[in-house]
């Protein structure tokens, strides 16, 4: 059973040091999705959530992933594809050592399974909807490629949301999907990723991952491209973070009536870890 006050302590520490090493390289940064809506409707974390989220645009990741591997202080660990090869995402995390936060699926695949909080890169959308159709084509093709790095998150991944016989196909598929060249693979994705980065877009969104455009809320639950060029402080736990200037307006077009509570049923934890632990490593676990 997770304790979400000693979690959400554990995220807190995260975060902070994220902020640090944002405002020491000049990187800007905004909370998002529920991270957001935690800093807007309770000044802090939604008192059952268990995780949280950031984005930045794509200029600003760059240099994120740059500099935080040199910059952080002992006892975090950043992970992208670049700091651990079996990490097959494009997204990154921020992990705290000697904690665990352990998910099946996760549980053998070799990676650093630490307590962690979600970096997410934001590219834009192409306003011509068969440009867009296309992006999201090569990407969600491409992801099981890129996934294939490590079998046992490919094997296990994506469990809960696929039908039993889609679940099978897609891992009786893997030793096909694995002929691929790796490089040329990742290279043609991250073009269609960020092909339109330097173009005017109304939209801007997390589309580096396959399964993140398969959601159904995806259509809704992207950026105006205009509203990450301006950013304020929000208060949360006590602390000045990074926002995007108008998350009101954002909030509203992501959840409707976002002042108003869930009802009792669905304030609930989303995840549910089979260890955690904020003293001990996941080493011990694994």
């Amino acid at each position: 059973m997770v304790d979400l006050k000693e979690f959400h302590k554990g995220l807190l520490d995260i975060l902070l040091e994220f902020d640090r090493v944002c405002r020491d390289n000049d990187i800007q940064y905004s909370l998002a999705y529920g991270t957001m809506l935690g800093a807007i409707r309770h000044k802090g974390f939604i008192p059952w959530d268990d995780d949280v989220d950031v984005v930045m645009d794509r200029k600003n990741y760059n240099r994120f992933c740059e500099v935080c591997p040199k910059s952080l202080r002992d006892g975090y660990f950043f992970q992208s594809k670049d700091t651990e090869p079996l990490y097959p995402y494009n997204i990154s995390r921020l992990r705290k050592n000697n904690t665990a936060m352990i998910y099946p699926e996760w549980k053998d695949s070799g990676i650093h399974q630490g307590i962690y909080i979600d970096i997410y890169p934001v590219d834009r959308i192409p306003d011509n909807k068969v440009a867009h159709a296309i992006q999201k084509f090569f990407v969600i093709l491409l992801t099981p490629v890129r996934i294939t790095r490590n079998p046992v998150i490919y094997m296990n991944g994506c469990s809960k949301r696929f039908g039993k016989a889609l679940y099978i196909a897609k891992n009786m598929l893997y030793y096909v999907v694995r002929l691929f060249p790796q490089n040329i693979c990742d290279k043609l994705e991250m073009h269609y990723i960020t092909k339109y980065d330097d173009k005017p877009c109304k939209y801007s969104g997390i589309i580096c991952e396959g399964g993140v455009l398969l959601r159904p809320d995806y259509g809704v639950q992207t950026f105006d491209t205009e509203s990450l060029q301006h950013y304020k402080e929000v208060d949360f736990e006590g602390h000045k973070l990074m926002c995007i200037a108008d998350p009101e307006d954002m909030l509203q077009r992501w959840y409707g009536d976002y002042m108003k509570l869930p009802p009792k049923e669905k304030q609930v934890m989303f995840h549910q870890p089979e260890a955690f632990d904020t003293q001990k490593s996941y080493k011990e676990y694994v």
